[in-house]
């Protein structure tokens, strides 16, 4: 079970999926502005083009790396150690995190969850 603030303790991640719940692309609809049409291969690319040339990309498994990358290209830089704290803190403890069980490789949630976002697996690849 999983999000209990959202009342959804109750369902497995496959009973909250097969219910139409979840996200579906919703990183190429957003840079696309499709949010209930179709997509596309097309929409796809406009995507990648999109973040290819408007956008910096952080990872949150790579946190430090990606908090370095926003650092150097916004020139943010703490005026003696400054900031430090509050970098460390999100690095190490994190902002709306919650736990949840890994999701098996080839499983039924890994598999339905693939299937309703294809395109932002894509996305997330390129």
């Amino acid at each position: 079970t999983w999000e209990k603030i959202f009342g959804l303790n109750t369902l497995t991640l496959e009973q909250f999926l097969r219910k139409g719940r979840g996200e579906k692309n919703w990183m190429v609809r957003l840079l696309t502005n499709k949010f209930t049409e179709r997509l596309t291969g097309e929409d796809l690319e406009v995507a990648k083009e999109i973040l290819r040339t408007r956008c910096v990309v952080g990872l949150m498994d790579r946190m430090e790396e990606s908090l370095e990358r926003f650092d150097t290209y916004f020139g943010w830089s703490p005026k003696n150690g400054e900031g430090n704290d509050c970098k460390n803190e999100l690095m190490h403890n994190g902002v709306n995190r919650n736990p949840h069980a890994k999701i098996k490789v080839g499983s039924e949630a890994w598999n339905m969850l693939y299937e309703q976002n294809e395109m932002d697996i894509k996305l997330y690849e390129y």
